[in-house]
């Protein structure tokens, strides 16, 4: 009965072990299945011109530890996108086998042959690509889908993609006498950028505030989002009086904006000339915004946006047009333009501590200037 009964429980010991067996196997199979990956699919650089190379690396992982090296059970292929290709020379190189890559200069796959390895801590694959575009730019996106790397420790469980941008060659338009603003427009249309801004005094002919120089010239043919450098001039221009950037260039101003431009100019002298912490937030936005205006129109540049643009300030336009108009503070510039003149001529006494900026003591002196009140403050 003893014997017999030890011989009934070898089976019975057996399925046991067989039980356990396959519970650690369908514990270890998706660790394992997971523990190959396509890490990566990147591309450097990223951006090129049309007939340029980046370098693709396609990363393989191999994160089971001390199982040794996967073995590639057949072979990976990386097709790339229409109009990718293999560069010439194809550049072979990276961490894993070289030997064991295919990448034929023109052709449009990449591939990592069956019994290659990949290596505990995973290797990469590395081969020079080139493409064209005829667009402004054109994306590429390579990828390797879930389940294209099958090894003896498993398969990649996700999929993994990079992608690289071409873009065409452009030409640099003429910036030439133009605003900083009006030449980064310009830039922006024809699919490029505004670089570094330099200024300097320009050639007489040159107003102020407008482009004198430009790097790459004009006519010059670059890789689209390539960035030109321009210099702007800081002399006056078409001005006979540097204080004078508006008025005094001959036939610039129109005749009945004459007052405004003027006022214009002497409130954006006298913020200048004040100590700058004296000045209210008020009179620093003032400041900023006649800089602004005498910046982009200053030494002859652009007649009719000027004009717009005082027209705007003297309330001529419609009233939506108002609304949208550029105003100082709140309050537009006509309102004080009449007085300032007179307040320009009053006594200079010192001013009272809860006085205007330029606005003598003087009772009779003070009265015109809050009648520019709306200039100042």
């Amino acid at each position: 009965m003893t014997s017999r009964s030890r011989r009934g429980a070898h089976p019975i010991r057996r399925l046991r072990v067989l039980r356990l067996l396959f519970a650690i196997l369908m514990l270890a199979g998706p660790w394992l299945a997971s523990a190959q990956t396509v890490s990566s699919i990147t591309f450097a650089p990223a951006s090129i011109p049309s007939g340029g190379k980046s370098q693709l690396t396609i990363a393989l992982g191999n994160a089971i530890v001390g199982a040794g090296p996967a073995i590639l059970t057949q072979t990976l292929t990386d097709t790339l996108p229409a109009g990718l290709t293999v560069a010439n020379p194809a550049a072979i190189g990276g961490t894993c086998t070289v030997g064991a890559v295919g990448a034929a200069a023109g052709g449009g796959a990449i591939t990592y042959a069956a019994d290659a390895s990949i290596p505990t801590g995973g290797c990469t694959i590395k081969v020079s690509v080139t493409a064209t575009s005829a667009a402004r730019a054109t994306y590429y996106t390579d990828s390797i889908a879930a389940g294209a790397l099958v090894t003896t420790l498993g398969s990649n469980p996700a999929s993994a993609s990079g992608t690289l941008s071409v873009l065409a060659a452009v030409t640099v338009p003429n910036l030439v006498g133009l605003s900083q603003t009006a030449a980064a427009t310009a830039l922006q249309a024809a699919g490029l950028a505004l670089g570094t801004v330099t200024k300097a005094p320009g050639p007489a002919a040159i107003p102020y505030n407008a482009v004198f120089t430009q790097a790459p010239a004009a006519g010059a043919t670059v890789p689209g989002g390539s960035p030109v450098l321009v210099t702007i001039s800081t002399g006056k221009g078409l001005a006979t009086n540097p204080n004078q950037p508006l008025t005094s260039v001959t036939g610039f101003v129109e005749p009945y904006q004459l007052s405004e431009a003027g006022a214009l100019e002497r409130v954006c002298a006298a913020l200048q000339s004040a100590d700058p912490s004296t000045l209210s937030v008020s009179q620093r936005n003032l400041l900023a915004n006649c800089l602004a205006i005498i910046g982009t129109y200053g030494g002859g540049v652009n007649a009719a946006g000027l004009k717009n643009t005082l027209d705007a300030l003297s309330g001529q336009q419609t009233t939506a047009q108002q609304r949208t108009g550029i105003q100082f503070a709140g309050a537009q510039l006509p309102t004080s333009a009449r007085g300032s003149r007179n307040c320009a001529r009053a006594s200079t006494a010192r001013a009272s501590r809860d006085s205007i900026p330029g606005c003598p003591r003087a009772t009779a002196s003070r009265r015109c200037c809050r009648r520019s009140r709306a200039i100042w403050v």
